[in-house]
């Protein structure tokens, strides 16, 4: 048996709430807007830290800033953004 989808017309309030409820119980969600079809999530790189930059440290470590061999996910729903906030912060604490 497959498991469980829904497809959310999006868009609205009621929408983003209706998928983050169908989310946390673990169901598939894909959102429909405009004509297009996708599951949406953030990613981003792991990056680089630094406790400073300069604007020379950035040109010198882009390529490894924005290397996406292994990005992070952080779903939308129920919390991508604090998730990713948490992560960076996350790293700076361990230095």
């Amino acid at each position: 048996m497959p498991e469980p989808a829904t497809l959310i017309l999006g868009g609205t309030a009621e929408a983003r709430e209706l998928a983050r409820r169908l989310v946390e119980g673990r169901v598939a969600v894909t959102s429909s807007l405009a004509g297009r079809v996708a599951t949406a999530f953030v990613a981003e790189t792991p990056g680089v830290y630094r406790p400073t930059w300069s604007i020379e440290d950035v040109a010198a470590n882009i390529d490894a800033i924005r290397d996406d061999t292994a990005p992070l996910v952080f779903p939308v729903v129920p919390d991508g953004h604090a998730d990713h906030i948490r992560y960076s912060f996350g790293l700076a604490a361990h230095v």
